[in-house]
């Protein structure tokens, strides 16, 4: 089952207070689109460039959630002062916070691929979570947008063994604060890391949001894979132990794995370099090597 919480529980982690209502004793899940569904669930009332999630707490209170967690405001639209609110500073910092907790009590191992085109990375992703579901509970997360991924995470079931993920965050400033939650036990850097926002960061920038992405992996033990060694934009490694990086060198073996795979769609046909990131990537999660190389043709 996915993480459900209590009023007391999110207070302490996400560093609330009750600013409305009474401390329900049942517990629920977190919920960030009225839209879908809240009964029974905590609404957390986001902010975005179009949208103010506090604009439907009526909804939430209609729509029978347990409570609702808001920012500090002075008042807010809700016909009853008996439905719960817990007050954040921010309430996407709160998801994050709440979504990394869940992380730490799974032992789901996280996968981490990033690259120079979001596309491409987002195939690539979707071919490793196919080949691991083979065998275990694996799921495929987008991590474009900070909320959508958050609320991902912290919806994650117990039984996930891996999550295998499009690390693409919109901006350089999003890099860490998406990485921090996620904790990664290994990661792929293949072409240019995040080399679509070279419009609008230098190369230098780009190593360093690189490096901490390296700098948050969980340490069960962690495993970086590069494909990038020439990229002027791959992270300092000087800190990471040297059995836990391996560096693409375009062995013959990484040539059995050309052409289009049918775990991946129509359209995608891997490179040398990503084919190799896939092998490795599986086999690190246990997949033997006639289903790895049995996928491509």
């Amino acid at each position: 089952m996915p993480s459900v919480l209590s009023a007391d529980e999110i207070i302490e982690i996400a560093a609330g207070r009750l600013a409305q209502g009474m401390v329900p004793e049942d517990l629920g899940p977190l919920s960030i689109d009225t839209r879908s569904g809240v009964e029974g669930a905590w609404f957390v009332a986001l902010k975005g460039k179009t949208y103010d999630g506090h604009d439907f707490l009526g909804d939430a209170f209609t729509g029978g959630a347990l409570g609702c967690i808001v920012e500090e405001r002075h008042s807010y639209p809700l016909p009853s002062t008996n439905f719960p609110l817990i007050a954040v500073s921010d309430t996407l910092v709160a998801l994050k916070d709440l979504a990394r907790n869940w992380r730490r009590r799974l032992a789901t191992k996280v996968i981490f691929v990033i690259g120079a085109e979001i596309a491409r990375s987002q195939a690539l992703v979707q071919c490793i979570a196919k080949l691991i579901s083979s065998r275990f509970v694996c799921k495929a997360i987008d991590a474009s947008a900070s909320s959508e991924a958050f609320f991902e995470l912290v919806s994650l079931e117990e039984e996930s063994a891996f999550v295998a993920v499009s690390f693409d965050p919109p901006g350089l400033d999003d890099v860490e604060f998406l990485a921090s939650a996620f904790c990664p036990n290994i990661v792929c850097l293949i072409d240019e890391p995040f080399g679509y926002m070279r419009i609008a960061a230098e190369s230098e920038q780009l190593k360093a949001a690189a490096t901490a992405v390296i700098s948050s992996m969980d340490r069960r033990p962690g495993l970086i894979l590069s494909a990038c060694s020439d990229s002027p934009c791959l992270p300092d490694l000087s800190g990471v132990e040297r059995h836990a990086v391996r560096l693409y060198r375009g062995s013959s073996s990484n040539q059995q794995m050309q052409g289009p795979s049918s775990a991946s769609s129509e359209c995608f046909m891997p490179t040398a370099e990503e084919s190799w990131c896939i092998a490795e990537v599986c086999k690190n999660c246990g997949i033997p090597d006639d289903i790895i190389y049995g996928a491509f043709v």
